[in-house]
């Protein structure tokens, strides 16, 4: 929290936070409740009041409760339920013998549901643009049109450079896998890619060179050796004093 705060003043425009509850069941199974530590960790911060902040977890319970506890006193904060396999079910809903599955969260009386608790969805991004036989990039899906005419936000994720995670004609080094009617994206190195890069106002630095760690020097991290990715195209976080 502090981190965003400091590069916020550091660049001049408010960067938010977009945590994610993860396996709240299991924590609160063993006596560690995470939702309220989270929300009263939320409320202590004056800058936490106004800066964008998403929360998200695939445990509907989990966001019914944090949205009980905040209710829309909080305007700047909202909840992006995230979707996993269409067979899968969620892991409150199995241990309380629900058998629904993701599908059935994705269908648009599931989708009104959601919108009940929540502002919006986080679906794996093969149930937006599905794989055809060959690899490659099928026909849209209806996940986001049934979204927003249930009025939620759609944020897919996990969008990587990898060849691996790629469509097959993307594995050249293509990335228009970004492309769709989303709202938003999840990803990791989406700094790496063209359309990845355009999503952030500054273009990403040269890959690091080395990877013998250095000491960060100021900050809420100072003192930390941090080692950057042998091919890391990723922007280094500002060093405030």
């Amino acid at each position: 929290m502090r981190l965003a705060q400091q590069a916020s003043l550091h660049n001049g425009r408010q960067i938010g936070l977009y945590p994610e509850l993860k396996h709240p069941s299991y924590f609160r199974g063993i006596g560690l409740p995470l939702e309220d530590k989270l929300v009263d960790a939320l409320r202590r911060q004056p800058y936490l009041h106004e800066a964008p902040v998403f929360i998200q977890s695939f445990e509907a319970g989990s966001l019914r409760h944090v949205r009980r506890t905040i209710g829309h006193g909080m305007p700047n904060v909202r909840l992006m339920q995230l979707i996993g396999k269409p067979k899968q079910t969620p892991p409150d809903w199995r241990l309380a013998g629900d058998t629904r599955t993701y599908g059935d969260m994705l269908s648009v009386t599931g989708l009104r549901e959601v919108a009940t608790y929540a502002d919006g969805i986080g679906p794996e991004k093969n149930s937006v643009v599905p794989r055809d036989a060959q690899g490659g990039l099928g026909a849209p899906s209806a996940v986001v049109r049934n979204a927003h005419a249930a009025g939620l936000l759609v944020h897919p994720y996990t969008f990587r450079p990898e060849n691996a995670f790629l469509p097959k004609s993307f594995q050249t080094g293509g990335d228009d896998a970004t492309r769709s009617p989303a709202d938003g994206a999840r990803g990791a190195g989406l700094c790496r890619g063209g359309r990845g890069r355009r999503l952030y106002r500054r273009p990403c630095a040269r890959p690091a060179r080395h990877r013998r760690q250095r000491p960060m020097k100021h900050g809420p991290a100072a003192g930390l050796h941090l080692r950057p990715p042998a091919r890391s195209l990723n922007r280094p976080l500002p060093q405030t004093p």
